[in-house]
Parts: structure tokens; sequence; C-alpha cells
């Protein structure tokens, strides 16, 4: 059945090049490196012009950065049914499994060319990095909320102490980045912040 036409049907083609475009990042984040990957040629995988990118983009580092928000904030999500304590433990596993799949190495990558490309650090900074790391430390301040974490302890602090042994060794190459890597680190971390669970029945 064939549309009716209206005046604005110059919009559904809009979208429909927009999700295009972002498709084609996608795919090229997943197939080539990134110094490689170009406006024009996403533009031309998605079979768009340069202009119809740059409509809806100021520049390659914006699109590019969308299309890695898309494919890792579904596999990096907290899960909100879980106690605090197992949520955060959760995502932290997913992160170590997640950037060291073949499209969790975008991160990796995103990270090198940041050095040298001033408008892809300004996005992956402002749109991800401070981004995520709001979404993990409202976590954390949760647990403190709950009576988990002690009331004292430095969010940002905590978190950092948290996430940087699994990127420190991503990013080196040294050592497993693994589940139980992970739950070794989780554990000496909350070891130093928890409250004790009887004081914390006293305390109730």
């Amino acid at each position: 059945m064939k549309m009716k036409t209206t005046s604005s049907r110059g919009r559904p083609r809009s979208e429909a090049g927009k999700r295009a475009i972002l498709q084609a990042a996608v795919d090229l984040l997943e197939q080539r490196e990134l110094p490689r990957i170009t406006a024009e040629a996403i533009a031309g995988r998605a079979g768009v012009s340069k202009a119809t990118l740059y409509r809806w983009w100021p520049n390659k580092a914006a699109v590019i950065m969308d299309a890695f928000l898309q494919i890792t904030a579904p596999n990096i999500a907290f899960e909100q049914t879980l106690p605090v304590l197992e949520r955060i433990l959760d995502q932290m596993k997913k992160v170590a499994r997640f950037y060291k799949s073949p499209a969790g190495r975008v991160f990796l990558a995103l990270i090198g060319e940041s050095q040298f490309d001033s408008e892809l650090a300004q996005e992956f900074r402002e749109r991800f990095v401070l981004s995520r790391r709001q979404v993990a430390a409202h976590a954390i301040q949760l647990a403190v909320e709950q009576g988990v974490f002690q009331p004292n302890i430095d969010v940002e602090t905590t978190l950092d102490t948290l996430y940087a042994p699994i990127f420190y060794r991503l990013l080196v190459g040294y050592g497993q980045v693994d589940d139980e890597f992970v739950e070794r680190v989780a554990a000496q971390v909350f070891g130093g912040i928890l409250i004790d669970k009887n004081s914390r029945e006293k305390g109730a």
C-alpha cells in the first residue's frame, strides 16, 4: 500500500537517511581502523551525500560517537532489578566482557585516536566518559544511601578504584580480564568500604 503524499513527505526520507548513516558508521567501526573511516566513506556506504551527513551531525567525530554509543550502551547497562551490590559487580563483568570483544575493541581504538583528533577527544570525553561515570557514580551513591557502603566514602575515588584495574589491563594487554579477575577487584574494594552487616543490623 502506497503512502499518501503530503507536504511533509521529505521528513521520512530524511529520517531514513539519518538511520542509514548511523548504520553505515556502525558497520565501518566494526570493519575498519578508525583513521580509515572518513565522512566520505560513511556517506558512501549509506548511499547519501556528505551534505546529508552534515545536516544531522556537525562532524565525523559526532557520527562515530553516536555509532559507538549504539554498539556499546545495551552491552554495559546496569541491571536495575538486582540488589545494588550485585548490580555493580554484574555491570563490571559486562564491561570486561564487552570491551574484550571485537565490537568492544573500538573503545580502545577511540582512546588511541583521541590523542590525535581533538574533535573526537571532546565527543568521547563529554558523551561517553562523563555520562558513563555519572551512571556508575549513581549506583555507588545508591549503595551509600541504602547503608551498604560507608557514608563517608569518596564516590569518584571509589569509581576509579573499581574500574581502573579493568581498563589498565585492557589498554596494556597484560593479564586476564575475566569474571574471576573482576570479582577479585570488587572484593578488595568492597572490603574496604562495606558497612559491617552486624553494624547495619544494630543501627536498624
